[in-house]
């Protein structure tokens, strides 16, 4: 593991507590909000290299992550807001399905172009967005 990756992992296993603080008492589009705005407002298109690289910060957010049983969400908001001070643009995702048992199922990923970072075998193309994407219209 590189110098880099040990910063990366460092910020994280730190930044997921807050994170778990922060969703129960202001709400996700808060929380969002105010890491938005502790954030670099200038982001850009991600290059392909990006692209691999934010792929391999979200496997390092989920590292850190499964010390503390984290959920989807919270480490999707980790590593969209460790994009953003990276000046890479991406998207914070939301989607829900239905269970065999009818029971819905939720789950949060980030999209850095048009990669779903961190999802192996792509299971979010089996959950409905709650939002539409901006490419959508």
């Amino acid at each position: 593991m590189t110098a880099g990756d040990r910063t990366r992992l460092a910020i994280a296993f730190l930044s997921l507590p807050i994170i778990a603080l922060l969703l129960p008492s202001l709400g996700l589009k808060r929380t969002q909000a105010w890491l938005a705005h502790c954030s670099p407002h200038t982001l850009h298109p991600p290059t392909a290299t990006q692209q691999q690289q934010a792929q391999h910060l979200a496997h390092l957010v989920r590292r850190a992550a499964r010390y503390y049983g984290c959920t989807c969400l919270r480490q999707a908001l980790i590593v969209w807001w460790l994009l953003r001070w990276q000046r890479v643009a991406c998207e914070l995702r939301l989607g829900v399905r239905r269970h065999e048992s009818q029971l819905l199922a939720a789950h949060a990923w980030v999209e850095c172009g048009a990669i779903a970072l961190g999802e192996p075998d792509d299971p979010h193309h089996s959950y409905t967005p709650f939002l539409p994407h901006p490419s959508d219209g």
